[in-house]
């Protein structure tokens, strides 16, 4: 565990800046990326290639960045991430056949993986215990911006000056990204008493396997993410369908994107419960079917636009 060496809220804004910046151009990018395939191929598989090299880089990058970050020092990381990512996003600016387009995502995804968990491990370096919630707050709430406003970047760029455009923007925010961690001050690599044998991953699995809530939980999230994948790679064709073109696309992955951040119902959408407990006895009011289709509604919305543009081409930077 690092120690709080100097607490500073403007070198933790810096960094849940660098972390917006970053993932604004992360999703602007993939946007780009779907429709240039898809422009350039005719083919809806090769949007699924992209969209299963996103999925699965990151998935398999990740089971040893949280390690790689317990043993370097993470701002180094950070850079590091950014500077990779920058040139990855350059040279697709250049690239025209689509095999090198989506060869390059595959190594951006995999330059990027490292950033979200190096960036989170330096909070508490950065701040004190009180500030600690605060500060992590801060990262999430640049990290859903930054999400929801990359579709409506990455449409409007790749309308107005296509794709190469919105992949040279991303560079550039990689490197304002890099410049912005390069500013937060201090030593956040952990202390040497702290390397000990982290748990292993399989550690993990069996945890997860031994908990029946795990378990349900990894399942549900296991057949959304299936289902979900079935259906993004229709979208960019879909798009074009309804005349929508680019601007349609980013709008789309926005709005899937807004719908997974918005949390429960809004207040004025809640009914009342269907069924309530009484002294063990389940009993249901007669505006429960209403009450209840009410609900549904809202969690099959949830459901459909459960992993959008949250789910990127290339992750966070």
């Amino acid at each position: 565990m690092l120690a709080v060496q100097s607490p500073s809220r403007s070198a933790v804004s810096r960094l849940a800046a660098a972390r917006f910046i970053s993932a604004t151009g992360s999703v602007a990018a993939s946007v780009a990326l779907a429709l240039a395939l898809y422009q350039r191929t005719g083919s809806a598989a090769w949007v699924g290639a992209a969209l299963l090299a996103g999925f699965a880089v990151p998935g398999v990058v990740n089971l040893s960045t949280g390690a790689l970050s317990d043993r370097l020092d993470r701002r180094q990381i950070l850079i590091a991430s950014d500077l990779l990512g920058a040139a990855c996003f350059a040279a697709m600016a250049y690239a025209g056949a689509p095999w090198l387009l989506l060869a390059l995502a595959v190594i951006a995804a995999a330059v990027a993986a490292p950033f979200l968990p190096a960036s989170g491990a330096m909070v508490p370096a950065l701040a004190t215990p009180d500030d600690l919630p605060l500060a992590n707050s801060r990262l999430a709430v640049a990290w859903t911006l930054g999400r929801l406003l990359g579709p409506f970047v990455g449409g409007a760029l790749v309308a107005v000056a296509g794709a190469s455009a919105a992949f040279g923007v991303n560079a550039v925010s990689f490197v304002i990204s890099a410049a912005l961690a390069a500013t937060v001050r201090g030593s956040f690599r952990a202390a040497r008493h702290d390397e000990h044998r982290p748990p292993g991953r399989g550690e993990g699995i069996r945890l997860i396997l031994a908990d029946p809530v795990l378990r349900a939980l990894t399942l549900g999230f296991v057949l959304v993410d299936v289902g979900n994948g079935l259906v993004m790679p229709a979208e960019v064709p879909l798009a074009r369908a309804f005349g929508a073109g680019a601007l349609g696309y980013g709008a789309l992955m926005a709005a899937r994107s807004h719908v997974w951040s918005r949390g429960p119902p809004p207040p004025w959408w809640r009914p009342s419960l269907p069924c309530r407990w009484r002294r063990g006895s389940r009993s249901c009011s007669r505006r429960s079917p209403a009450a209840a289709w009410r609900w549904a509604w809202w969690a099959w919305a949830r459901i459909f636009c459960f992993n959008g543009a949250p789910r990127t081409a290339f992750g966070d930077a």
